[in-house]
């Protein structure tokens, strides 16, 4: 018995899957579209400066308030010469000393917050060393300085960051009224 020959069929591919397709699809045109990156460009001095005034943050501006408040803070020659009138009534200027009207002398005085007077330094070590009227001189201006009635400084608080490190200068002509 022969049959006839059954027809084979050919088994169909599985459809394709459309996801894929459209992934795959989408990959390709991605590959194509990457444009090359361009090299960086040198930047103008001007857009140089443009880039740096945008970046900066703009400071804010003060009150009027706080810059009368800092003009307030400010040491004037008026407090300096109260602080000089408070140390000149403890000073004796060497009166018999030789030329004595031109040994000025001039100190640099440390404060405390307190107004206490912490360390002196002279300005002119050399000629405190070398000539023995001006020593007495410094002598005499150390005296005043860190005597106990007048080494306690008063003057404004808020004042004291511009005057913890105060330079006075000791001049006898002014003492001697000359």
């Amino acid at each position: 018995m022969n049959s006839p020959p059954r027809p084979r069929f050919k088994p169909k591919p599985p459809a394709p899957d459309e996801f894929a397709s459209v992934l795959k699809s989408v990959e390709n045109l991605e590959r194509k579209e990457k444009p090359k990156p361009e090299p960086p460009k040198e930047k103008s001095f001007e857009d140089k400066i443009l880039d740096t005034l945008k970046n900066r943050k703009a400071e804010p501006a003060k009150p009027k308030q706080a810059r009368l408040a800092n003009l307030a803070d400010r040491v004037t020659q008026n407090d300096k010469d109260a602080i000089k009138r408070q140390i000149e009534r403890c000073w004796n200027p060497p009166v018999g000393a030789k030329n004595a009207e031109e040994l000025t002398v001039e100190l640099r005085l440390h404060l405390n917050p307190d107004g206490m007077v912490q360390t002196v330094d002279v300005v002119d070590r050399v000629r405190a060393v070398s000539d023995p009227f001006y020593r007495a001189a410094v002598e005499s201006a150390y005296r005043a300085v860190l005597n106990p009635r007048c080494r306690k400084l008063n003057f404004p608080l808020e004042k004291y960051e511009q005057l913890k490190n105060l330079k006075i200068v000791f001049d006898p002509r002014e003492m001697l009224g000359r």
